[in-house]
Parts: structure tokens; C-alpha cells; sequence
């Protein structure tokens, strides 16, 4: 489907480095902020002027960002927050001036989610369109990747705008329910195939921004990966060209609809009482052991340290030893931060690419990604959790692996 009122951010070129090629992500963020009425309260900060467009949208991150493959929820954080947690990882795209902030760009109470694709405690596979809900109150976006069928590994992803699901209601079981999805695609019409032009920013702007606006529907299936079910996206890569390549779906990304931050609320008088109100907070930080909650908020402000940083090893030091203290922690020599777990068994936190996720060596042996030897979940601060089972840590022997 054609037509100028859809919602569809393009890029210039999918072949010229160095300007879009990789920002897929970028694209689709653009949609989410422009369909859930984030960027039409938002100034541009290189216009001085509202944002007019989801193109102007994808025109910001183009200018603010480097062309790399990077995650769309980092990408919304930046814009609504001034968060980036992706800066400093290697192959992930860079805020071109990181001293500079260009985000922070409106008053909203935005909820930013992830859903990841996979099997649920029991082991069993997640219905993951069920949990997403209703489409019509968010922004969501879909995080592909492409399944080499002969390799047996990932090789590659995209990032899509998800517009419409069908369903057929009748059926009780997820996997025969979903039947397909409306998709807008940053690939799908850009003005230029070429690997280079002597086009200034401005003129490749206003190309991509005139491009068609499209909407397109797949039917989707379900398929078995390493013994775990996963919802494959037909024909978006020809079958009749690659037939050994599956595009798979891994999470989804959603945004709250728009949403103003209510007034703060006024600031107590504690009429000169500081010494009982230092007292109370005392006595809740000395009852009972962090939540893991807790633990998470935690994290959480290392977006606020750079690694360079003078106090980032003190801050890093202090965290440790207080999850020690309260039994959430073991670690390795090395530095790693494992959370202990009663349940999971043991994960590991780690900063690496969503493409590299599925691809877990252990010893030199690659992990089956069918979700029970190991789980992937990334959390709202950039890091990954990468959840080794008790079954497999079972098998290993005291020591470095």
C-alpha cells in the first residue's frame, strides 16, 4: 500500500557508508515518535523548530548519530531522555558529539519495553504477540534477524515498523492464531541504490524525505530453532533466492502514546526534623536485603559513569560488595558480574550486540538457542543478562570456562 499520509521514515540508500545505510533502527524510531505523538512535542534542536515529520525525526538521528547498526530502545532514550548507554560499545553507532546534548527533547512520562522472544521458566515457548496486547494505545517495533538454516546461526538483522497484526480468533493455540503482519520498512523505497553521490546532507534529506511512504504485509509462521519455537516473517527474504534463510523475529520494542509529566510535587518542609528524617532513611536501608528490583535501579545509574571516568572502578568496587553483602553476587577474577539466582542459575552481565546473542560459545562449543540451556534479556539500562541453566552449570567443573 501507497500513500503520503502513512507513516513511513526512509532512508537515502541501503549502499552509501556513512550517511544511513545502518539505520534502520534510526528509521524506525522515527515512526514510533511520530505515531505515538512524541516528536510533535518535540523542538528539533538543529532547527529551533517543532519536528514536522517522522522524516525531519530520521533526519535528527542521521546528523546526531554515526552510521552503525544500533538498539532502537537506546535510540528512544536518547531522544526523550538524553540517555545514550550505547556509547562507547564497539560496532554499535556513536553520538557524533557525545559532549554535546541534542536529546532530552520533551516532557513526556514515556514507557520504553522490550519484549524478547523465547521460553518462558517452565520452559515453555512465550506467546509474544499476546503479551504485547493491544497495538492501537503504542508505538512497536520489531527486531529481526536473519537465520542461516545451513549454518545454523544468525547472520544479520533489521529493525521494522510494526503497523498491523491479523489473527484468526478462533484458534486457542498462539502458534495457529497469528497469521500476519503490516509492516513500514526504512529499505523498502529509497531514492538511491548508489554506493556513492555528491549529494550534499541537505539534498539526500529532502530525497529520502519525498520517497514513497509504504506499508506491506507478510504472512508469518511458526518455526523450530534448536528445539524452541520462533515466528518467522515469509518472503521478507525471497525464499526463491536464499531458501537456507529464515527471518526471524527476536523482541519487540514499544512506546507508551504521548504523555505529558505531571507537576513535581511540592517539596515537604521538614521544619529543621533532618536529623529524624536521616534517621529513618538509615533504618529502612538496614532492614532486610536487596530486592532484585533494587539491584536493577542500581545498574541503572552506571549510564551516568563513563568508563574513562575517574570514579567508574570506585562505583563499580562499591556495587560489588554491597550485592556481596547481601547474597546476590559471585564473580570471576576477571571482574565479570554474575547475579546469583536460586532458580535460573547463574547470568552473566555483559555489554555486546543483539546479533552476537544467539551465537553463545561455551568452551568452544556453540549453546543451542532454544531457550533452556541459556536466556537473553536485556535490560532497560544497555546491559544483557545472559542466564546460564542450573542443568548446564551443573555440568562444569570448578574453574575458568
Amino acid at each position: 500500500v501507497e500513500n503520503a499520509s502513512l507513516i513511513d521514515a526512509e532512508k537515502f540508500s541501503w549502499n552509501e557508508d556513512g550517511y544511513d545505510s545502518l539505520l534502520c533502527w534510526a528509521g524506525t524510531d522515527s515512526n514510533m515518535l511520530w505515531t505515538s505523538g512524541h516528536a510533535q512535542h518535540a523542538v528539533n534542536p538543529y532547527t529551533g523548530s517543532a519536528f514536522a515529520s517522522e522524516d525531519e525525526v530520521f533526519d535528527y538521528f542521521r546528523r546526531t548519530f554515526t552510521d552503525e547498526m544500533g538498539f532502537m530502545d537506546a535510540g528512544l532514550d536518547y531522544f526523550l531522555n538524553g540517555n545514550y548507554d550505547a556509547q562507547g560499545i564497539d560496532g554499535v553507532s556513536q553520538l557524533k558529539n557525545p559532549d554535546e546534548q541534542l536529546g532530552n527533547l520533551t516532557d513526556a512520562d514515556a514507557r520504553i519495553e522490550v519484549i524478547a522472544q523465547g521460553c518462558d521458566d517452565n520452559g515453555e515457548d512465550v506467546d509474544i504477540f499476546g503479551i504485547l496486547g493491544d497495538i492501537t494505545k503504542k508505538a512497536v517495533s520489531m527486531g529481526v534477524y536473519y537465520w542461516d538454516t545451513i549454518g545454523n546461526r544468525l547472520a544479520g538483522g533489521h529493525a521494522l515498523t510494526l503497523v498491523g497484526l491479523t489473527q484468526d480468533k478462533t484458534q486457542t493455540d498462539f502458534r495457529e492464531r497469528y497469521k500476519g503482519v503490516i509492516l513500514s520498512d526504512s529499505d523498502n523505497t529509497p531514492p538511491s541504490n548508489a554506493a556513492h553521490t555528491d549529494l550534499s546532507p541537505e539534498e539526500k534529506a529532502a530525497q529520502a524525505a519525498a520517497a514513497p511512504n509504504t506499508l506491506k504485509f507478510y504472512p508469518i509462521s511458526w518455526k523450530t530453532i534448536d528445539g524452541g519455537g520462533i515466528w518467522a516473517i515469509d518472503e521478507y527474504v525471497s525464499s526463491e533466492k536464499y531458501p537456507h534463510i529464515w527471518t526471524v523475529l527476536r523482541f519487540l520494542n514499544t512506546l507508551s502514546e504521548y504523555e505529558a509529566k505531571p507537576a513535581p510535587a511540592p517539596v515537604p518542609d521538614w521544619n529543621g526534623q533532618e536529623e529524624n528524617r536521616d534517621e529513618e532513611e538509615s533504618d529502612n536501608r538496614d532492614n532486610g536485603n536487596m530486592a532484585e528490583d533494587n539491584y536493577v535501579n542500581l545498574i541503572d545509574y552506571n549510564i551516568l559513569l563513563s568508563e574513562e571516568s575517574d570514579v567508574y572502578d570506585a562505583v563499580m568496587d562499591a556495587l560489588k560488595e554491597a550485592m556481596i553483602n547481601n547474597d546476590l553476587l559471585v564473580f570471576s577474577p576477571e571482574g565479570f558480574m554474575y547475579k546469583k539466582s536460586g532458580s535460573d542459575g547463574y547470568g552473566l552481565y555483559v555489554r555486546r550486540a543483539y546479533t552476537m546473542l544467539l551465537n553463545v560459545y561455551l568452551d568452544g562449543s556453540r549453546l543451542p538457542a532454544d531457550g533452556r540451556s541459556f536466556k537473553i534479556i536485556r535490560l532497560k539500562n544497555g546491559m544483557f543478562r545472559i542466564v546460564l541453566s542450573q542443568e548446564l552449570m551443573q555440568t562444569l567443573e570448578k574453574g575458568t570456562h
